[in-house]
């Protein structure tokens, strides 16, 4: 019987906590804001010093954080051979379904999965999913997929792809009891779960409790790495494979609490300074009376050649000054920019702002093309053990049952997502560009989807072609807004009246999906509606005396010609 825990797991766990751990650690211990301490060179605490831990890395990891998880999916069905409608909904099932595993793990007081993804991708520089797709009782679809915090994810991959993986995880006595009914004595434990190609073995401690066939016939795990640091293939290269957000400034951040520290410990020293007395034997020097302490705007009588001096100091502020300058310099060309927390008082113009978005994609995009990659993979992993249940696909979300046919989730085809994430700063930089492109003749599309990012550029372009069909023939809009009274109900039926008789319709008409005729085309001073459609195809026809007047025109070019 093969011993996975020992002869797999617990070396692996020592290669990663080797090479790839500690580093996850030290990220870890930066954004906690673990209390920096003072320390001379040989490693000892420095006495009377004021340490000073700054809240930098916290904020800047919120801030990316933030941007990441508040990135909006957008899922695109591309098959030659799909029906027209298969792949809308494809991707209302993919939605329905994400949605679906984020209610369930929220009843577990977990975070929204983009929201879990974005801090891992950001902090740890990975990603990963399990994701176990069953049915209940009812033969509703359970999607059980957990997010996985890859400081405590082992694996091992092949040609193939993923050989074996397992996740720990720490679970209190009273669960472990009532899912796996193992009694433990301390209050809490680790669990391992453990997946090949064959088995799925669960470990509590180090021992085995449950063992089940893998009906998969592959390791139901996603994993994927930010696209982010050095990918050099040296023998410790490992723990610089995709780097977080920290890589270049993880050093440079306590040197930035040191500096704080030094500044703090100096103002205090400002306020209570070392004092000196000239005595001829220091043997016999005595501190300052209490009465002699220095006070805010307190005078103190001594007696002349008595008085206490000050302790003689270097000026550190100048050359900390210089120093602090120099280091958030650095810190800020590997972050984020003052304009990302609203920090410039004063107007940037949209190619500025353009320049320093750009800058910052080199945060934002890692993390979010290793979220695209991971949900592209995850998305195709989900349809392929759904139509492997060999059951309707329904799902409950938000409280409603919705059914799918598996028929629409057959085929050839690709997925792919597309997050979209954009600053305030850089959508007005955007608009700016997109008008200038405008001018210059550049598509719709391009701009659409190029410059502006639109979520649906496609759906944007539809919206717009129908306001522009508004425009050129006004009847259109009124037949827009008679079905939408119709849909409504009572309450408008002077208004609709009114529309109906301009359209030459009836209620009866407009419910039957009838299209306005063209109206009767008056003549000169009975009025100046116009038509549908106007003759020989033209929109929106003309007048009479329009038309002999283009009549007359053309017969004067043909008899001069």
């Amino acid at each position: 019987m093969t011993d996975y825990l020992n002869d797999l797991v617990f070396p692996k766990e020592a290669e990663f906590n080797t090479d790839l751990w500690p580093r996850f650690d030290t990220d870890r211990k930066l954004y906690d804001l673990e209390k920096f301490t003072m320390k001379q060179l040989d490693g000892q605490t420095m006495p009377d010093v004021l340490s000073i831990t700054l809240n930098t890395p916290q904020i800047f990891a919120d801030k990316v954080i933030a941007v990441i998880s508040a990135a909006v999916s957008n899922i695109e069905v591309e098959g030659e051979k799909l029906k027209e409608k298969q792949p809308a909904q494809i991707e209302a099932f993919l939605h329905d379904l994400f949605a679906a595993a984020d209610e369930r793990l929220s009843n577990l007081e977990f975070p929204s999965q983009n929201t879990f993804h974005a801090a891992q991708f950001s902090l740890r520089g990975r990603g990963g999913m399990r994701i176990c797709l069953r049915l209940d009782k009812e033969k509703n679809l359970v999607p059980d997929i957990l997010p996985l915090d890859r400081r405590y994810a082992t694996y091992d991959v092949g040609v193939d792809g993923i050989l074996w993986a397992c996740n720990l995880s720490r679970r209190s006595k009273a669960k472990i009891k009532a899912e796996y009914n193992k009694d433990i004595g301390s209050a809490d434990a680790d669990v391992r779960d453990f997946w090949d190609e064959k088995v799925n073995v669960i470990y509590v401690g180090n021992e085995e409790v449950k063992q089940t066939k893998n009906s998969y016939g592959y390791v139901p795990f996603v994993l994927q790495t930010r696209m982010a640091g050095s990918f050099l293939m040296d023998k410790d290269s490992m723990k610089r494979h995709g780097e977080s957000i920290y890589a270049a400034n993880r050093d440079l951040y306590p040197e930035l609490n040191r500096v704080a520290s030094i500044i703090a410990t100096k103002a205090l020293e400002n306020i209570k300074p070392g004092l000196q007395k000239p005595v001829d034997d220091e043997t016999s020097a005595k501190p300052p009376a209490p009465a002699l302490k220095p006070g805010v705007g307190k005078a103190i009588p001594v007696t002349k050649g008595l008085e206490y001096l000050l302790m003689p100091s270097k000026d550190l502020t100048q050359a900390t000054r210089q120093f602090w300058s120099i280091m958030m310099s650095f810190i800020q060309q590997a972050s984020l920019s003052l304009t990302e927390y609203g920090n410039v008082s004063f107007p940037l113009s949209a190619v500025a702002l353009k320049s320093l978005s750009a800058k910052n994609d080199t945060i934002y995009l890692p993390g979010i093309q290793g979220m695209t990659q991971m949900y592209q993979r995850a998305a195709r992993m989900i349809i392929n053990q759904t139509l492997n249940l060999k059951a309707i696909p329904r799902l409950s979300v938000g409280g409603q049952t919705h059914e799918y046919k598996s028929a629409d989730l057959e085929g050839d085809y690709t997925i792919k997502y597309r997050f979209y994430s954009v600053s305030p700063e850089e959508e007005v930089a955007n608009y700016s560009v997109a008008a200038a492109a405008k001018a210059l003749g550049l598509s719709q599309d391009t701009i659409f989807r190029n410059i502006l990012k639109l979520e649906d550029p496609d759906g944007e372009i539809a919206k717009r072609l129908a306001e522009d069909a508004e425009e050129m023939v006004p009847d259109l809009k009124l037949l827009r807004i008679a079905k939408g009274m119709v849909e409504e109900g009572k309450g408008k039926e002077m208004e609709l009246q009114f529309i109906l008789d301009r359209l030459d319709m009836t209620v009866e008409e407009l419910k039957g999906g009838k299209v306005p005729v063209e109206r009767k085309r008056l003549g000169p001073g009975e009025g100046a509606t116009l038509p549908l459609l106007g003759e020989r195809g033209r929109a929106g026809g003309s007048l009479a005396a329009g038309e002999n007047m283009t009549e007359e025109v053309a017969a004067m070019g043909e008899e001069e010609v």
